[in-house]
């Protein structure tokens, strides 16, 4: 209420040095920081001047702004699914989850799952390709705010490969074919 006008202040998340940012007149607040780094965590400090420009209170916050893409560690079929490990982040609450929206090439209707983990396994049947997207998201007062750029993934599910039979110089495999492959890649290992 003694408060004549704010200082706002910023940092990097793991840096003590601040940089100044400008005044707030008493009869705002709230401000907008731009030309900030997307997937970045900053501190926030604001401090209360008086009318003769002491300070008269100060807090510091930690935030985020949110990660354009996401990084995927590892994925694999597991079962009737398809199992995706995303890389962490530092600070790790910089992402709050994952929106995945995923659909078959035979189907082509999108399912819609929300994740809190940084493991997920998606529920995947038939053989068929799947078309997987996901997008990071974070959580402030209780409201999602969802990336508008997704990690898109192409995974095949149920491919069986079965030998069909061999001579002294070859071997032929076969295999059940999968909905929305246009091709097949055949590896062979001594």
């Amino acid at each position: 209420s003694n408060a004549d006008k704010y200082a706002v202040s910023i940092s990097n998340f793991n840096s003590s040095s601040y940089r100044f940012l400008g005044y707030v007149g008493n009869t705002r607040n709230k401000v907008t920081i731009n030309k900030l780094k997307a997937g970045t965590a900053y501190n926030i400090k604001l401090t209360a001047l008086n009318s003769s420009g002491t300070a008269i209170s100060s807090r510091t916050a930690g935030c985020t702004t949110l990660y354009t893409s996401v990084n995927i560690k590892s994925s694999y079929a597991a079962g009737n699914g398809y199992t995706f490990n995303m890389a962490t982040v530092n600070p790790s609450n910089s992402i709050s989850g994952y929106k995945v929206i995923y659909q078959s090439y035979a189907s082509k209707k999108a399912v819609t799952k929300y994740f809190t983990r940084y493991s997920f396994t998606l529920p995947m049947s038939g053989t068929a390709f799947y078309q997987v997207k996901i997008y990071p998201y974070i959580i402030l007062n209780n409201k999602r705010y969802v990336s508008s750029s997704a990690t898109t993934r192409y995974v095949a599910t149920g491919v069986t490969l079965q030998k069909a039979g061999n001579t002294s110089t070859s071997m032929s495999v076969k295999w059940n074919r999968i909905s929305g492959a246009t091709n097949y890649t055949v590896y062979i290992k001594y």
